[in-house]
């Protein structure tokens, strides 16, 4: 197996057994424009306001963000398509979150939880005024914003706060992950 990730301007591949880094795009400067690119000799990606980052897979596809927005990449030929340009992917909370056939992610500017099906590529906004950090899995999506954790329903958008008082010593986590029956931050 193998794992994913950004390295500067590009993203590779770091085999998991070998440690033998491959080149998925090539490294090239940041572009001033945002498009989608047939393969990855010549994908670039733009990093003036956002730093390039793996954002995760589906087992069929690496997305990451940069000042562009969404980015799905094939890991055999490289290719780059981007998805979506809304959302403040410059912020260092982590707002993309995939589970199963669905990416979703959080404007943190203007705020608002927007799920993509992977496969259909529809695109649903499921709540209107959500911020924070998000998580997903194949029950709900999770936001941490605050001191407040909310449960959100990933057919309805419906929004329950399960806690108010989270005890963060006055630092909102900047990402949260979802395993099992558990949530980490």
């Amino acid at each position: 197996g193998g794992s994913y990730l950004a390295d500067g301007n590009q993203i590779v591949r770091v085999d998991n057994v070998t440690r033998e880094v491959t080149p998925v795009t090539k490294k090239t400067t940041s572009t001033d424009y945002c498009t989608s690119y047939s393969s990855g000799d010549n994908a670039q990606f733009r990093t003036d306001y956002a730093r390039l980052r793996v954002v995760g897979a589906d087992g069929r596809f690496i997305y990451a963000t940069d000042t562009c927005g969404i980015r799905r990449i094939d890991p055999g030929s490289g290719a780059v398509t981007s998805l979506t340009s809304s959302g403040n992917f410059g912020s260092p909370i982590a707002s993309v979150a995939i589970a199963g056939k669905y990416l979703y992610f959080v404007d943190n500017v203007y705020g608002g939880l927007t799920q993509i099906d992977l496969d259909s590529s529809r695109t649903i906004l499921l709540n209107k005024s959500t911020t924070g950090a998000v998580a997903a899995d194949d029950t709900a999506v999770w936001i941490v914003s605050g001191t407040y954790l909310l449960k959100i329903d990933p057919v309805s958008g419906n929004a329950v706060t399960i806690s108010d008082h989270l005890a963060t010593g006055g630092h909102t986590p900047t990402a949260i992950l979802s395993v099992g029956d558990y949530l980490y931050a």
